[in-house]
């Protein structure tokens, strides 16, 4: 995945403020001049090629250098302040040559101080030789050690090269690189040397393994040793037209390793062009690798891949196997080192396309999971502009106190050695903020907080906070919906917290409603008109369910505090609460409810005159003879036969019972059984019908004085009489044979 990012840090010529020193990433002014030391170990061309550091954290460079009119080799020691050690070969310096140009590539310390360089030689005129020297801890060459301290060694027809190197566990040396064959071809190369330099003849055969599976160029630059002895490289090889990453691997007796890629060997297209490695790194699982990738003709990119120990690529690494920086328009990443934390640092160069005034030292530093580690200086890149021209780091070493150097050039006017430290480690700062999420009631505020010690800056939604420099931050309603960071720093180190959302809770306005019995009337100012007995139930609504206090005519109710209230009686109803969440949130329902009971009203009966009426009286009425209902007079009814009478009267608010009976006796029932009259009462006609006697002779109709209104003779049932003419009143039908029958005129 591309990464961005770009940050700077001052040239070295200017002061850094100590406040650098602790900050992983930040340039050590305990080193050189603020972290930086160039050298010129010869007349010029002094370009660092690689560096190692002793556990005394002196380091040892080896680099290029005119010296004496001849291009040698010059190996540097400094001490764990930047200076040179004097003891050391001539003034710090120690010089391989003599007869040959030399060109150095790789230096390895063992433990007893000695220095191995690899590289390659060659006499004037000639094609280069592979070259293996070695010195003593004093900067002395180790005489015992091939001719003089050198072991020079032609492989093939024409160049070859010593790129890189390693010891074993029996201390013997191997080194990597390639050898032209007759079609001018490079062929990647593999040799172990014993420990006085003589070639290894247990190593396929002859201590020589060429690899010649590719018809075009192919070497390797870089080497990493497994435990038991294999070895793996890498490089590059050209297939058609397209470079790409080269990976082998060899067992300890010089065979190719059949398990890893195809038949030992694999290449990797890092990109769809072209790509190839520079260093290599193994740490008993997985191999990293490093180098240089174009996106296209004008964009080249660093890369940092790692493998499976079969040759695989690892997915789980970035997600893809391959981390690209891509920073400029070139991005190279030469050199990595494995820290014991499992994360890997890698330096190169970045700048523009072929200026070289343009480039600067590149760090960058991963984590295993392959994302870059943002506790070296913030972001995983660290750049370094050395003065106003060019520079770049070859190669990087980590100290035993996890300091880390790099070594590689600068172009004041000539390429000089450029070699800077670096503080390593961890920021140890753990910006944390509490609550993780903070969510404030109406009208309250609360304190975001975090225990790390140092400065701190607070921001909220990406601005610092004028006065936001304590260990808490106060935050009220106002913030809500504002995301909330705060940075540390300490002793140069610093942390940024991840974002804390404040946010407020919005509650809507508080609701009351009955679960009970519901009112019989809304009264014309509003009040609810329950009759004596009713149960309402006055609810309020949810959230609303803590410190609640039910009132009525503005006095609180003892004991009234659920969010449930069953009204017994009238009066002026009103409550408070507050959700549950939010206790001293308090709201007032912010309404009145006007509870009016009234009593239940039975009527009575009495009769007036001819009609039984109710008292007291109502808005309207509804009678029952025997239990059926029967149309009244304007409120009152005439009983139209003996029997039981009641009545239920609506006086408006539905608190009405039915009256008690009104047995209505001593009128004639004769016949009743027999003789039917319907309907009773009338207003207009009465059917009479009978079963029994036959027709009647005669019949009549009386008034309550006796008077006869109607009359007739020889009459068969049914006999329908007209009666609406006649006045509203109680009558009596007779027949002839005595049968009589009560009827009642309305209208």
């Amino acid at each position: 995945t591309p990464y961005p990012m770009r940050s700077y840090l001052l040239p070295s010529v200017l002061v850094l403020p100590c406040i650098l020193l602790a900050q992983p990433g930040a340039l050590d002014p305990t080193f050189g001049s603020g972290g930086i030391v160039v050298l010129q170990p010869g007349s010029f061309h002094d370009n660092g090629r690689d560096i190692v550091s002793a556990p005394d954290t002196t380091s040892y460079t080896v680099s290029q250098a005119t010296y004496q009119d001849t291009l040698s080799a010059a190996v540097t020691h400094l001490l764990a302040n930047g200076e040179l050690d004097t003891a050391f070969g001539v003034g710090g310096f120690s010089y391989i040559h003599g007869g040959h140009e030399i060109y150095a590539r790789a230096i390895v310390r063992v433990a007893d101080g000695s220095l191995f360089i690899a590289g390659d030689a060659r006499v004037p005129g000639a094609p280069t030789d592979l070259l293996l020297a070695k010195l003593l801890a004093d900067g002395s060459p180790d005489q015992d050690f091939g001719m003089n301290g050198k072991v020079i060694l032609s492989l093939g027809p024409s160049s070859d090269r010593g790129a890189d190197l390693a010891i074993d566990g029996d201390g013997r040396i191997i080194v990597v690189g390639h050898s032209q064959d007759l079609n001018s071809f490079y062929n990647s190369c593999i040799l172990r040397f014993n420990p006085d330099g003589s070639l290894d003849n247990t190593f396929s055969d002859d201590g020589k393994v060429f690899l010649t599976a590719f018809t075009g160029t192919d070497g390797l630059v870089g080497v990493a040793l497994a435990d038991d002895g294999s070895v793996f490289g890498a490089g590059e090889a050209v297939e058609g037209s397209t470079s790409h990453t080269l990976l082998v691997k060899v067992d300890p007796s010089g065979q190719w390793n059949t398990g890893f890629g195809t038949g030992g060997f694999r290449t990797v297209p890092i990109s769809s062009t072209d790509d190839n490695a520079h260093a290599i790194a193994w740490d008993g699982e997985h191999l990293y690798v490093c180098g240089e990738a174009f996106a296209d003709e004008e964009d080249l990119n660093g890369y940092l891949a790692r493998f499976n120990s079969d040759g695989s690529t690892d997915s789980t690494f970035n997600n893809t196997g391959t981390l690209i920086v891509d920073l400029n328009e070139s991005d190279v990443l030469y050199d990595l080192v494995l820290q014991p934390d499992g994360r890997v640092l890698a330096c190169g160069s970045t700048g523009e396309a072929d200026v070289i005034d343009s480039l600067d030292v590149l760090v960058v530093r991963v984590r295993p999971d392959g994302n870059l580690d943002t506790d070296l200086d913030y972001d995983g890149v660290v750049i370094t502009s050395v003065g106003i021209t060019g520079s770049g780091a070859t190669a990087i070493a980590l100290q035993a106190d996890e300091k880390f150097l790099v070594a590689g050039f600068t172009w004041p006017a000539d390429i000089d050695l450029l070699v800077a430290r670096y503080t390593g480690g961890s920021c140890d700062l753990d910006a944390t903020i509490a609550p993780a999420g903070l969510v404030l009631c109406p009208g309250a505020s609360d304190t975001l907080e975090t225990d790390a010690q140092g400065e701190h800056q607070w921001y909220a939604n990406g601005e610092a906070i004028a006065g936001g420099t304590e260990p808490y931050l106060v935050v009220d309603e106002s913030d809500a919906g504002s995301w909330f960071v705060v940075e540390l720093t300490d002793v140069g180190c610093a942390a940024t917290s991840d974002s804390v959302l404040v946010d407020s809770y919005v509650f809507l306005l508080p609701t009351i409603s009955n679960a009970g019995d519901q009112p019989n009337l809304i009264g014309d100012n509003g009040e609810q008109i329950y009759c004596q007995g009713d149960d309402p139930v006055l609810v309020l609504g949810a959230p609303y369910d803590t410190n609640v206090q039910w009132s009525v005519n503005g006095e609180p109710l003892p004991g009234a505090n659920s969010p449930s209230y069953a009204v017994p009686g009238s009066g002026n109803y009103t409550v408070e609460g507050a959700p549950a969440i939010c206790p001293d949130f308090i709201q007032d329902a912010g309404v009145t409810i006007e509870m009016d009971f009234h009593p239940y009203v039975q009527p009575t009966i009495y009769e007036s005159g001819i009609l039984l009426c109710p008292e007291p009286e109502g808005l309207s009425s509804q009678w029952y003879y025997n239990g059926n209902p029967v149309a009244d007079l304007d409120g009152c009814v005439m009983p139209f036969d003996a029997g039981n009478y009641t009545v239920f009267v609506d006086y408006g608010d539905s608190c009405s019972v039915l009256s008690a009976p009104f047995y209505l006796v001593g009128l004639d029932e004769y016949g009743r059984a027999d003789m039917k009259a319907s309907p009773v009462p009338t207003t207009d006609r009465v059917t009479i019908s009978w079963i029994k006697g036959g027709p009647l002779s005669d019949w009549r109709v009386i008034d309550v004085t006796g008077r006869v209104v109607r009359s007739g003779i020889k009459a068969s049932s049914p006999l329908t009489i007209d009666l609406g003419a006649l006045d509203v009143g109680r009558y009596r039908f007779l027949s002839g044979d005595g049968r009589s029958l009560p009827l009642a005129v309305t209208h």
